[in-house]
């Protein structure tokens, strides 16, 4: 009893309350067993912009001074304690700043979704393995509807469980957070089997009903072939990104999915669906299944390419495309890989094609759907896995040698048959002239400042001929095409100098493949 209280006492407790309609987060935490040299760092120290952070007591055992950081860290010159509360209230960004949601937390455990702002990061003893974990809970709203509930392993390479472990690159990821400034609709809704929260920035013009109804028939009918490995809980945010209206990303963890999209992109049903296909099967493979991490890289066709066929191969299903629009995208895949430039997305798509065209071809039964059913109900579903892995599972579902197939197609370097392949499956491969757009100029996401700027500028381009250099800050009309035919309105920032821009497009020829019957 005595070792069990001992034990309890050396958790970490961390609480998060939060109010997104009065933007304010509070947090209450105690830390315990600060070793020397270990380093503290609060989550989003009040250096992005539109945050204030508040301190309304400190008291650590141990650190030196109290002092944190400009990254809002602090290290631990003896063994100690450490408790305190803090209030971080977010406003909206001032025009010209943008913050993207690049790359979620990897410290999760027990399927939830964890953003950095969400946590206290330490950074435990580098050579040590983590003594305890954090308990983290979050609230929303009206402080009582709890969100998730996680325990989080130290910041230490070879964590143990489910979780993988994760070092940050530098303090400044440490101490960024993913939130968004604005207002969020939230809606919680639920099926026989799963709850889901989904968050949803106003600036969307897409309607939250419209975006819950296609969530639901994706996630259902994945849930039909592995019900036991889809998620009871999961945490669906949609950000709206206003430099950007073609812009669409996504990221997933095992508790929930982000998705970033543009006016454009949000509106187009079929890549916002397809996005929001794609990263909800990441909650089964990539997510749900791990993988060997000597081997990662080598298994990024499984995980990527295999994860976008299975979602167009699902949305057609359901109906959310089209035959004829799941060809167009076959067929730009097919353009963009002119360069020979290898591409896990476009590579493992087609090896997905080819192994059903495969099975199809000897008249079997099989398919991926089954193989996944299959695949959930696989005791090696809980294996790390990797490229030999995956051919032996294809084996046992099918009973087809994959020996010669993955020696030919599963290296980064194959050179897959792709229009032979077509051809085999009454598909034609032609060819057509189409026009592309350029204002000379690509813009790169400055994460530190939360601004954009010119990362490349084509000399003696449109941009370039207007004026623009290298390097400079770029303030976009919102929700600019950087793609269409049209004049781009940027604002360049020198000083304190704002300078409006109107830069004009060059058109050019491009070829491209046409996939038809």
């Amino acid at each position: 009893m005595l070792a069990a209280a001992q034990a309890a006492m050396a958790e970490d407790v961390y609480r998060l309350d939060v109010v997104p309609s009065e933007g304010r987060i509070q947090v209450r935490a105690e830390l315990r067993e600060l070793k020397a040299g270990e380093v503290l760092c609060l989550p989003a120290f009040g250096q992005r912009q539109g945050e204030h952070l508040t301190l309304q007591s400190v008291q650590l055992v141990g650190a030196e001074d109290k002092a944190f950081d400009h990254a809002g860290c602090l290290r631990a010159v003896r063994e100690g304690d450490a408790r305190f509360e803090y209030t971080l209230r977010m406003e909206e960004l001032e025009e010209g700043h943008y913050w993207s949601a690049s790359a979620l937390s990897p410290l999760h455990q027990g399927g939830y979704l964890v953003f950095p702002g969400e946590s206290l990061f330490v950074e435990r003893g580098v050579k040590e393995s983590p003594s305890g974990a954090a308990e983290t809970i979050v609230y929303i709203s009206d402080e009582t509807q709890t969100v998730s509930t996680l325990r989080v392993n130290a910041l230490q390479e070879g964590a143990g469980g489910h979780s993988q472990s994760y070092r940050a690159r530098d303090r400044f990821e440490l101490t960024r957070s993913y939130w968004a400034f604005g207002q969020f609709k939230m809606l919680v809704a639920s099926s026989d089997k799963v709850t889901w929260r989904l968050a949803v920035d106003e600036a969307w013009q897409t309607s939250i009903p419209t975006i819950e109804r296609e969530l639901s028939q994706i996630l259902e009918y994945y849930s039909l072939w592995m019900p036991q490995q889809t998620p009871d809980n999961i945490s669906i945010y949609l950000f709206s990104v206003p430099y950007d209206a073609s812009y669409h990303q996504g990221i997933a963890r095992p508790g929930g999915i982000i998705l970033e999209l543009g006016a454009n992109a949000a509106s187009r049903a079929e890549e916002r669906r397809v996005l929001m296909a794609h990263e909800l099967f990441h909650l089964y493979n990539g997510e749900g299944l791990r993988f060997d991490p000597s081997k990662y890289g080598q298994t990024a066709w499984f995980r990527e390419g295999m994860t976008q066929y299975m979602a167009f191969k699902s949305l057609l299903a359901i109906g959310l495309i089209t035959r004829e629009q799941l060809h167009h995208w076959m067929a730009l895949s097919i353009s963009k890989q002119r360069g020979g430039v290898y591409d896990a997305y476009y590579h493992g798509f087609f090896v997905s094609y080819a192994i059903e065209l495969q099975w199809a071809l000897y008249r079997t039964p099989y398919n991926l759907e089954n193989f996944w059913a299959f695949l959930g109900n696989s005791k090696q579903w809980h294996d790390l896995h990797t490229n030999d892995s995956i051919r032996r599972l294809l084996m046992q579902y099918s009973a087809f040698d994959f020996d010669n197939f993955f020696k030919l197609y599963i290296p980064e370097n194959a050179r897959l048959p792709v229009t032979d392949l077509l051809k085999r499956n009454a598909l034609n491969v032609g060819t057509t002239q189409v026009y592309h757009y350029s204002s000379g100029i690509e813009y790169g996401l400055d994460t530190k400042n939360a601004r954009l700027y010119a990362r490349r500028v084509e000399k003696n381009g449109p941009a370039w001929q207007a004026g623009l250099r290298k390097g400079d800050i770029l303030i976009p009309e919102r929700n600019t095409n950087w793609n269409d035919d049209s004049d781009k309105r940027v604002t360049v920032v020198r000083g304190n100098q704002r300078i409006l821009y109107r830069i004009p497009v060059t058109a050019f020829p491009v070829t491209e493949f046409v996939i038809s019957y």
